[in-house]
């Protein structure tokens, strides 16, 4: 993990494992061996005087393990504040923030509250308190095997176009607390993503370099694109999600390519929606225009899948020529490579 990681995760309301209305959200900053984790839960059944407690939660492979990390009050129907704690040592459990996988809270009325950071369930039943005596924390590959399998755009499932329907009116409402919608609390996710959330990197990372020789003629920027971009067609899977020539050499490639992108000369970095639509599709798109490069996000055409995606830079969106039924418009919400 990075020193530096700041991200916002939305809190959602859980009745009996189902989950239920968003109610508020959780930023977590951590730096310097210093992490803050600032919650709000907006809710009207919540009574003055309830105390809500606050668990950062690890998956086993019997449910998922609570890390006790404090416990803060309820006043006006709202629980809001924040608690700080070592990010390598958390709860003094031995647990580092890399190894959660969402937090989980437990309000005095018997209310649970929950948000995940990875693409599996959250299931409240299955909590238990973690114990540092006995209690291991899942490696990565673990966690990557139990991911479970996403939709991706065929003729015949229509279950991407409903998971991206699922991104409901509650998940993308802006936070009422002017705090939370700052570009500093939805800024992306540090360029180190959870080693859950990320596949491991491919060892297919083109390793020609190329020098030049006295008597060449100096390579041009545009020069210089042409062949990264050479490389990356020689790397990863071609595909043709467009019918015309706007966005052409089109490839496919998950948040596990990074560190070979970077590698090539483009900076990716993951943030929330861009792992939010790899979840849902299992892919990301590179591309070409006329003029630059460019990444997609796979996504569905709609006013609140819009707003997340401007959030975070992706202010272009290109329907697919893939079918997923009627009305619903399938496609790449996109930005510019640097």
């Amino acid at each position: 993990m990075s020193d530096y990681q700041r991200f916002v995760s939305y809190l959602y309301e859980y009745h009996k494992d189902i989950k239920g209305e968003n109610r508020g959200f959780v930023k977590v900053d951590s730096r310097n061996r210093r992490c803050q984790i600032t919650l709000r839960i907006s809710a009207f059944s919540l009574p003055d005087g309830t105390a809500a407690d606050v668990y950062g939660f690890l998956r086993r492979t019997d449910g998922i393990a609570g890390v006790f990390l404090g416990r803060l009050p309820a006043s006006n129907g709202c629980v809001y504040g924040s608690i700080l704690a070592d990010p390598e040592n958390l709860g003094e459990c031995g647990v580092s923030l890399q190894q959660l996988s969402g937090m989980i809270f437990f309000a005095g009325n018997g209310k649970i509250y929950a948000t995940q950071w990875d693409d599996l369930p959250i299931l409240p039943s299955s909590f238990s308190a973690w114990n540092p005596g006995t209690d291991t924390a899942p490696s990565a590959d673990t966690l990557q095997e139990t991911m479970p399998d996403a939709a991706v755009p065929s003729g015949t499932s229509p279950k991407a176009a409903s998971n991206a329907a699922a991104l409901s009116s509650d998940s993308l409402k802006s936070v009422s607390n002017a705090d939370a919608m700052s570009s500093d609390s939805l800024k992306s996710v540090s360029d180190t993503a959870s080693s859950a959330s990320l596949k491991s990197v491919s060892d297919a990372a083109p390793k020609e370099v190329h020098i030049a020789s006295a008597d060449e003629e100096p390579e041009t920027p545009k020069d210089l694109r042409d062949r990264q971009w050479q490389q990356v067609l020689n790397t990863w899977e071609s595909f043709s999600p467009f019918g015309d020539d706007d966005i052409t050499d089109c490839v496919k490639i998950t948040p596990g390519d990074f560190p070979a992108l970077r590698r090539i000369g483009w900076i990716i970095s993951p943030n929330q929606f861009l792992l939010y639509g790899y979840y849902n599709y299992r892919h990301l798109m590179l591309g070409r225009t006329k003029t630059s490069c460019i990444i997609g996000v796979p996504g569905v055409y709609s006013a609140r899948e819009k707003f997340m995606a401007e959030l975070f830079g992706y202010s272009h969106f290109k329907p697919s020529n893939a079918n997923m039924g009627e009305n619903v418009r399938f496609g790449y919400w996109y930005r510019t490579l640097a």
